[in-house]
């Protein structure tokens, strides 16, 4: 969500809103690994795997927007997100019919 909001409130370029997203992200991330490890619950090996990936693919992402029209990485960004929320639909609909279906 961050994206649309930085485009259409802010006015930001998409190319901009992207890496500002990713700076959002990124620090977020960093707040919430500093978080689990004060709690001592946090798996070093997972947050370096996901972290050392993600910065891999923000850079490589970065560089290829670049080259991409902003109205196409819009579209594309906006099908994503439909996407994953479809996903998410039929994943809690079948999490649901799972836990009911266990109980009964």
């Amino acid at each position: 969500m961050t994206v649309p909001a930085l485009v259409y409130l802010v006015g930001q370029t998409p190319q901009a809103a992207v890496t500002t997203s990713l700076a959002i992200v990124g620090a977020n991330s960093l707040m919430g690994a500093m978080f689990h490890r004060a709690h001592g619950t946090l798996d070093w090996k997972v947050a370096l795997t996901f972290g050392g990936a993600g910065m891999l693919a923000s850079y490589l992402s970065a560089n290829i927007s670049n080259h991409i029209p902003p109205s196409v990485l819009l579209v594309a960004f906006a099908l994503l997100m439909l996407l994953i929320g479809i996903m998410l639909f039929f994943r809690r609909n079948d999490e649901t019919v799972g836990a009911y279906s266990s109980s009964h």
